[in-house]
């Protein structure tokens, strides 16, 4: 079941990635913004990282509830010891998500803070044939004579 539900969260991802890749070459305004954002985004770096900001609120919150529902059972089942286990279980798996979630943003703040903010290269467009020179353009690279 858990296999399932992340096989099916990571075809959404990318299904959303790649609905935002066509118009990223161009100047591109979404209709709607994402859950999280103040700003429009109008570029594919931009989606991403509030992609990425969304995905972080998500994770979370989710590990919140998650923590919120053990011990709620944990409470409820008073007597039932096996019940106790597989609460306080839970627990720890929720708290150890939220510790490895925070220590691979540490990680990469601590490598270089620019790794954890996402941002548009602004790299420039080269033509694929032709320049001032005569000589043919492939995949970006100069060709020689």
């Amino acid at each position: 079941m858990r296999k399932t539900l992340f096989l099916i969260l990571i075809l959404i991802f990318v299904a959303a990635l790649g609905s935002a890749a066509g118009p990223a070459a161009a100047a591109y305004k979404m209709f709607n913004q994402l859950p999280g954002t103040s700003q429009s985004i109008t570029s594919l770096a931009e989606y991403v990282a509030a992609v990425y900001r969304f995905g972080m609120m998500a994770v979370g919150l989710v590990a919140l509830g998650v923590i919120v529902f053990a011990g709620i059972e944990y409470t409820v089942s008073a007597g039932n010891a096996s019940k106790q286990e597989d609460a306080i279980k839970r627990i720890k798996e929720a708290i150890l998500g939220i510790m490895l979630l925070l220590g691979a943003y540490l990680i990469l703040y601590s490598i270089d803070p620019r790794l954890t903010s996402l941002k548009d290269p602004n790299l420039p467009v080269l033509p694929l044939y032709g320049d001032n020179s005569g000589v043919i353009l492939e995949f970006g690279f100069r060709g020689s004579n």
